[in-house]
């Protein structure tokens, strides 16, 4: 289990090996626990693990909402390009009136 802000998926998923692509799920900055969990397995789970293993209790009455973003792209994207991808949509939620 590890703590990350986004986490990306990328393959052949046409079976044409010149094509490959994926996605990222960008977790926003005000999710609960953040940077959450994930779980990543090699043959495609891409999940944010949160709560997680650990019992989360939402008292009465109050909500909790969870902003995500995916990301879909061609190629098979370096660390770099995605981090300034996700830069972007967080530069976007800082633009934007609160929830």
């Amino acid at each position: 289990m590890t703590k990350l802000p986004w986490a990306d998926f990328s393959g052949d998923f046409s079976g044409d090996s010149n094509r490959m692509s994926g996605a990222a799920v960008f977790v926003s900055s005000d999710h609960p626990d953040y940077p959450p969990t994930w779980m990543t397995r090699h043959y495609g789970v891409l999940a944010v693990g949160w709560p997680g293993v650990k019992a989360e209790t939402i008292p009465a009455g109050k909500s909790v909402s969870c902003r995500y973003r995916i990301w879909i792209h061609r190629g098979t994207p370096e660390v770099p390009e995605i981090q300034s991808a996700y830069d972007e949509y967080l530069k976007g939620l800082s633009n934007r009136q609160p929830r």
